[in-house]
């Protein structure tokens, strides 16, 4: 196996968590460029934190990074607890969100805002946005457009390389005010200070008690309606090796050191309802699969969980626990949680990390 983490551990060994928790919001600013694995399973976020603090932080330089970290786990424990927050609002459905389709201007990248266009571009070639650009185009599609945020979550995750169910239609619902009793603005003076931008006079050039706008922009009016093709490649069917146990691994985990200490029959399930309801771009899937590869011996299934259970019935198979796949008869594996006592979650964000703080006495 062709282990990912020495690479990894480079970016660990040059990062500064003092510096990260002051720039952090910039478009340049410091980042751990880590999102992707984190995403796809191939390290956890409570082994990020562990290899940062292994570095010799204090712990108190090391509390930005943990707290965002700590968002990427309340998103999951969120999923947990609400297995339909792709699409039903977890506090109330905005009003006014009722115009079918995304706007044009915005989906392809041309609204006159430099950093918006210059994010969306980005997103289709490399597959990336800063995050801080994931709330400004998420607040214009939404706040500002009225486009519904479940439409916008969507386009969003077919793109990103580090598409994550939980944490991207969570991130809409806490942007349009689905999950929370305010929605987020950003006007144009904030883009231009975390993005060095000087733009003036677009639809977002009013001060910021102004928002929410009163009617949509005319640029924003054109409104169009995005495809998602699937592009799966052809896989060879599986070639188990009898009385071997399997391991079931998924888009969402690729961990490379999960169950080495033994042979395991080891496949990739592609979900195909799954994907059908959450569709990947060609670039994404290309990172997982090459990723997968990585992992000695991997074979790809593509298909219902019912097709693959007629390959495994026989056998003894293990998945990693993710709020949204859960194969029936599989042995269950706890997945890497930054704090596993605190399971539950009722309340905000905040809520959820200061029970974490004080249970563990940070």
């Amino acid at each position: 196996m062709t282990d990912p983490f020495p690479d990894i551990q480079k970016i660990i060994d040059g990062f500064i968590p003092a510096k990260y928790t002051q720039t952090r919001n910039f478009e340049n600013g410091s980042c751990t460029a880590l999102s992707t694995f984190v995403s796809r399973g191939i390290i956890s976020t409570s082994w990020i934190f562990n290899a940062i603090q292994a570095r010799g932080h204090a712990l108190k330089d090391c509390l930005g990074i943990l707290q965002q970290l700590t968002w990427r786990d309340y998103f999951q424990r969120l999923l947990q607890n609400n297995p339909d927050l792709h699409q039903k609002a977890m506090y109330a459905e905005p009003k006014g969100f009722s115009r079918a389709g995304l706007p044009a201007a915005l989906i392809n990248g041309k609204t006159q805002i430099t950093a918006i266009d210059r994010a969306i571009h980005n997103l289709y070639q490399q597959g990336h946005i800063h995050n801080h650009l994931r709330l400004y185009i998420a607040s214009c599609m939404c706040n500002i457009a009225k486009s519904k945020w479940q439409d916008g979550a969507r386009w969003m995750y077919y793109y990103l390389k580090d598409a994550d169910i939980a944490s991207n239609f969570a991130s809409w619902q806490w942007v349009s005010g689905a999950s929370r009793e305010k929605k987020y603005f950003a006007n144009q003076s904030n883009i231009n200070m975390f993005c060095f931008t000087q733009d003036h006079k677009t639809f977002l050039d009013f001060p910021i008690e102004q928002f929410p706008l009163q009617h949509i922009p005319k640029n924003l009016d054109s409104l169009c309606f995005p495809e998602y093709p699937l592009h799966m490649p052809q896989f060879r069917p599986l070639q188990l090796c009898v009385d071997v146990p399997i391991c079931i691994y998924t888009p969402y985990n690729l961990d490379p050191q999960w169950r080495q200490e033994q042979a395991y029959n080891r496949i990739l399930f592609f979900d195909y309802e799954l994907l059908q309801r959450f569709p990947m771009s060609l670039q994404s899937l290309e990172f997982i699969i090459s990723q997968a590869l990585k992992i000695n011996a991997m074979q790809f299934f593509y298909g219902t969980a019912a097709q693959l259970q007629q390959y495994i019935s026989n056998f003894i198979y293990y998945q990693k626990e993710h709020p949204i796949f859960n194969i029936t008869g599989a042995r269950t594996d706890s997945r890497d949680w930054l704090f596993p006592e605190v399971a539950e979650v009722k309340g905000s964000f905040f809520k959820y990390w200061n029970t974490a703080l004080r249970k563990y006495k940070l």
